[in-house]
C-alpha cells in the first residue's frame, strides 16, 4: 500500500511516499496542501521531520527504500557523512567516491529521497550549484542549506 503524505519544511512543502515501513520517494513541491495519515510509520515520518524542522542535527533516521545500484548505494553512504550545516563540492565528492563531477551531479539530480539522503549539501566550486535538475528551484536548495547553517552556529 502506497502512502502519500504533504508536509511542510523551512524550504517548502515535501512530499513523501512511502509503505507502512520504507521511505520511497520524497520530493519538494511548488505548491499544495498539508496532508497526513495517521498510520503508526506516517507518524514516525512526520514526527522526525518535525524534530529536524526545529534542530537540524537531529537525524533523519527513517528506514529508506534500497538504492538499486552499488554507485547509488555508495554515493548515498556518502551523502549521508556529510554533516547537517556543512558542505562538499561535486569534485570532492566526486575524487572520494573515484568518479567524476559530473557523476556526481547526475546522481544528485536522480536522488529520489531528497533531504532525507542530502545531495543539496553537494554545491559547485563556483557556488551554490543547480539543484534536483529542473524539478525543484535553487531557492529550495539555498533554503536548506540556510536553515541547517543557521543552527549549526548556534
Amino acid at each position: 500500500m502506497r502512502i502519500r503524505q504533504v508536509l511542510p519544511t523551512p524550504a517548502g512543502l515535501l512530499c513523501v511516499d512511502h509503505d507502512t515501513h520504507v521511505l520511497q520517494r520524497a520530493f519538494f513541491m511548488p505548491d499544495g496542501e498539508i496532508q497526513t495519515a495517521d498510520d503508526l510509520f506516517s507518524c514516525h515520518i512526520r514526527d522526525t521531520l518535525a524534530a529536524w524542522c526545529l534542530s537540524p542535527q537531529s537525524p533523519l533516521n527513517v528506514p529508506l527504500e534500497p538504492a538499486a545500484t552499488p554507485f547509488q548505494r555508495v554515493f548515498r553512504e556518502a551523502l549521508l557523512q556529510i554533516p547537517a550545516g556543512q558542505t562538499v563540492s561535486y569534485g570532492e565528492l566526486a575524487r572520494t567516491l573515484r568518479t567524476s563531477p559530473r557523476a556526481v551531479g547526475q546522481a544528485c539530480r536522480l536522488n529520489p529521497l531528497v533531504l532525507f539522503v542530502p545531495c543539496h549539501r553537494v554545491v559547485a566550486n563556483s557556488g551554490l550549484g543547480g539543484y534536483m535538475g529542473s524539478s525543484a528551484p535553487s531557492s529550495v536548495k539555498r533554503a536548506l542549506l540556510h536553515h541547517e547553517n543557521f543552527y549549526a552556529q548556534q
